[in-house]
């Protein structure tokens, strides 16, 4: 009987041990495509894509930044207009690097919070722009939405 009570506890405690370790890599997946999601925005935004942007955020989706609340196609309309300004006044992003990334999961919303480092040129001068985020996400119909965000710039050189 002791042995029977041995080979079920471990079988217990292995399937949880299983479970709890593919919980964990499920995570670690989220985790990273919410963060491959921050990235491929940023792309897009620099490159002036801001069609591949809109499917990424939801209906209601409210940004809040320096120059105040905005919905989802006031956002769009702001990052077209940010990057084709710079790009008039000869200010371009060279790179960028997402630093300090963090997603915490809660069901089917994930809060990623990370600094977006840009590389730029402005009329071949160097400067550098770091800039707080605070995101939202949501799993809606099996793809990841965009609910919020929040931008504070921390750091900007000229």
């Amino acid at each position: 009987m002791r042995y029977v009570l041995s080979i079920v506890t471990a079988v217990v405690v292995l399937g949880c041990t299983s479970r709890d370790a593919q919980q964990k890599l499920t995570n670690e997946k989220v985790k990273q495509d919410i963060l491959t999601l921050e990235k491929k925005w940023f792309e897009y935004e620099f490159a002036l894509d801001t069609a591949s942007i809109s499917p990424m955020i939801d209906s209601s989706f409210i940004s809040i930044s320096a120059k105040g609340i905005s919905n989802k196609q006031q956002e769009l309309d702001g990052i077209y207009k940010n990057i084709s300004a710079m790009r008039s006044d000869s200010i371009f992003v060279d790179s960028f690097k997402i630093e300090e990334p963090m997603v915490k999961l809660h069901d089917n919303f994930a809060i990623s919070i990370f600094i977006c480092h840009t590389y730029k040129t402005a009329k071949g001068k160097h400067q550098e722009k770091r800039t707080k985020f605070y995101d939202v996400w949501k799993k809606i119909n099996g793809q990841w939405k965009a609910l919020s965000s929040q931008a504070t710039v921390i750091e900007e050189t000229q």
